[in-house]
């Protein structure tokens, strides 16, 4: 699913999450064991809020370029993130939202989180995720994890 934000608004404007997801998962044949999510820019920002906010409906999560100390929330949550694979991604040269801004979130994870990748693109600006859609690794890295792998550790 692909959900996208309204105008004007932002991931955590309305409650919007729970009503979307139980309709997509009633409607659809969907394994909630092995739900990915992942963003770029306001998505990714979205990304990081969304799998703190609810951190048992996600496997794992890739945010690419997504700001996150403007969010109160994040920023006082982030253990909440401890037990999810993050494959963290931002372009070095990033003219939109810096850098610093996942930098300081892969800060905030480091040893508390033992599936924390970060991938930070030196020659890269803002869409890293023409960089990192186009290719197959991260959905390979996605499929190799499982709800129910946490459930057993």
């Amino acid at each position: 699913m692909a959900p996208q934000c309204p105008i004007n608004q932002r991931w955590s404007t309305d409650n919007w999450f729970e009503n979307f997801y139980k309709e997509v998962t009633t409607k659809y044949r969907v394994d909630t064991n092995k739900v990915y999510l992942s963003g770029v820019s306001l998505g990714g920002s979205g990304t990081w809020y969304l799998a703190t906010k609810y951190p048992e409906k996600f496997t794992a999560i890739a945010p690419m370029s997504g700001f996150t100390q403007h969010m109160n929330y994040i920023m006082e949550n982030t253990d909440r993130l401890i037990d999810i694979p993050i494959w963290a991604f931002h372009g070095k040269i990033d003219k939109v939202v810096e850098f610093e801004d996942t930098e300081w979130m892969v800060n905030q994870l480091k040893g508390k989180n033992k599936k924390l990748k970060f991938t930070a693109a030196p020659a890269v600006g803002h869409w890293m995720d023409w960089v990192v859609y186009s290719e197959q690794e991260l959905y390979d890295w996605f499929l190799k994890y499982d709800k129910r792998m946490r459930k057993m550790n």
